[in-house]
């Protein structure tokens, strides 16, 4: 019985050494793809650091001042993150080359969070536009009166009458 203790962890053990192999190859795999997504999201946020541009410059052909200055904002934000993420993926690469994984995954997801962040200023970019930002961030809403109207007629809202006292101090 104790032969069988002593030798089931060394039997264990074996295929957990043979398989260990096989996570080299997945981790190269791994690495092309963050590799690969870095460079699309390093593209992602130049094209808002653009965009975002394109927009401060509408704003000052217009003479507005508020509208210049929010935007502005956004686009100095823009090309802060698109910085860090540069510096990132740099580091990210020596760290493969190093084949520090944790360091590159750190810097993968320090990438990712900066990508979010960029979309988020565009969105408040096109809402320092106000009603004339990008038309695919617009919603539409259709108000149809009747129904209003019904409503109201139904007793839903009574306007003008006051609750009952419920105050013993009225």
């Amino acid at each position: 019985m104790r032969g069988l203790l002593v030798a089931l962890p060394l039997l264990l053990a074996g295929p957990a050494v043979a398989q260990d192999g096989g996570a080299g190859t997945s981790s190269a795999s791994a690495a092309k793809n963050q590799l690969s997504e870095t460079q699309d999201a390093l593209r992602e946020m130049r094209g808002v650091a653009e965009y975002i541009s394109d927009m401060l410059a509408k704003a000052e052909n217009e003479g507005e001042p508020v509208k210049v200055q929010c935007i502005n904002k956004k686009l100095a934000t823009v090309r802060a993150l698109v910085e860090v993420s540069e510096s990132a993926a740099l580091s990210m690469q020596e760290a493969l080359a190093d084949g520090n994984d944790a360091r590159a995954d750190y810097e993968y997801r320090k990438i990712n969070v900066a990508l979010t962040k960029a979309r988020q200023a565009r969105a408040e970019a096109d809402a320092c536009l106000g009603d004339e930002g990008d038309p695919e961030t617009q919603t539409v809403v259709d108000y149809d009166e009747e129904e209003a109207e019904e409503s109201i007629d139904a007793g839903n809202i009574d306007i003008g009458v006051d609750p009952p006292g419920t105050s013993s101090f009225e």
